[in-house]
């Protein structure tokens, strides 16, 4: 199961995925985000996915909350801890600010510069901010404590702020739904 907001994203997972695998399904979603989506008549902060509680093993958020505004970033969350069965993992990915990051952003390394404060985070864009949003590191690990997710292993940093070593362009967090005591996991 997946959802997006862009209709090129869902074309192309239907006529590439669901065409040779008819149990993957995309479904377009009409949230509004001034970057992808902004005529869009749902908010992100308000949207509910469209599955049943604890029914996925695996889900995953790629480039998602590096173009959500924070209110949009704590429902998401809230809604992947909500649909993952206990015991379950998430991977999303970030642009995450820490020393590291902000010192190599200062010297002109990154891709991006984060540089315009909006509502506790910072983003590249000071007319669009959901063009690209950073988070400081701190914060979005206690939104995962806060949502019942405990991250499983350290964050894998991405290139994005000018790393030299890196797995991929933005920050990976890998994390477990906590198991509900009393309740195995399915």
């Amino acid at each position: 199961e997946g959802f997006d907001i862009v209709p090129h994203g869902i074309k192309w997972g239907t006529e590439c995925i669901t065409s040779k695998y008819p149990n993957f399904r995309f479904q377009l979603v009409d949230i509004r985000n001034r970057e992808y989506n902004p005529e869009g008549h749902i908010t992100a902060a308000k949207y509910k996915f469209p599955y049943a509680d604890d029914s996925f093993d695996f889900v995953f958020l790629t480039s998602v909350f590096t173009h959500m505004m924070p209110s949009e970033v704590d429902n998401f969350l809230s809604e992947v801890s909500r649909v993952l069965k206990p015991g379950r993992r998430c991977l999303i990915t970030w642009f995450l600010l820490n020393s590291e990051s902000k010192k190599l952003i200062k010297k002109g390394r990154s891709v991006l510069d984060f540089q315009y404060p909006v509502e506790g985070c910072l983003t590249a864009n000071e007319l669009i901010p959901e063009e690209a949003i950073a988070y400081e590191e701190d914060r979005v690990k206690g939104l995962y404590v806060d949502k019942n997710l405990a991250l499983e292993r350290p964050v894998q940093y991405g290139s994005w702020c000018g790393r030299a070593e890196y797995l991929s362009v933005q920050d990976i967090c890998i994390a477990q739904k906590r198991e509900v005591k009393g309740r195995e996991p399915r």
